[in-house]
């Protein structure tokens, strides 16, 4: 895509590698649901799965995009919040504010 090439095999090999779907984590961090990341059928079948599963989703969005990012963006169970120059360095406490007032109903496992 663009001037970027992708391995599309190796990433979808990657993706069943880590089971996501399949983790104990109640908690799951996700960098990034993008344009490039959405040309994936596996990835974008994977995280309906992680959204739908009850997990808790921390992920990076792209602020553009129609298809599976605009999906995404209407959930009505998400939570947007937008980074920005003026606000990136707060919303960092913020959320690390966030996951820590959650942490103890959360599961959290390392891959």
């Amino acid at each position: 895509m663009g001037r970027y090439g992708v391995d599309i095999k190796g990433s979808e090999r990657f993706l069943n590698d880590i089971a996501l779907e399949e983790s104990p984590a109640s908690l799951i961090f996700i960098d990034e649901i993008g344009k490039m990341e959405c040309q994936f059928p596996h990835y974008v079948a994977l995280l309906r799965k992680l959204l739908d599963s009850g997990k808790t989703v921390v992920a990076t969005v792209s602020s553009k995009g129609a298809g599976f990012i605009a999906e995404v963006k209407g959930r009505p169970d998400c939570e947007i919040r937008e980074v920005t120059m003026a606000n990136r360095e707060k919303l960092v406490e913020e959320l690390a504010g966030w996951i820590m007032g959650h942490a103890g109903q959360m599961k959290c496992t390392p891959l």
